[in-house]
């Protein structure tokens, strides 16, 4: 017997009404690092600093900047 869960339901049924950009964020969502997201208000979303700063995503932003950085004080010298 297969069972399903409220959340699991809710879902199913209101997939169908998502337009394809609403998809792709919940997708987005679904398949995110930081586990500690939490929706206040009308659709706000609030999550632990520290746990974002931890994400191979965030590393990777980090580490461009930063080249983006050196690379103009080369070109101001």
């Amino acid at each position: 017997m297969t069972t399903i869960s409220m959340t699991d339901s809710f879902k199913s049924f209101f997939a169908y009404k998502l337009d394809d950009d609403q998809k792709k964020v919940a997708e987005a969502l679904k398949n995110s690092e930081v586990k500690s997201r939490r929706v206040v208000g009308r659709g706000g979303l609030t999550m632990d600093g520290a746990e974002l700063l931890k994400t191979a995503k965030f590393q990777a932003y980090r580490k461009r900047g930063a080249e983006v950085v050196r690379a103009g004080k080369r070109k101001i010298k």
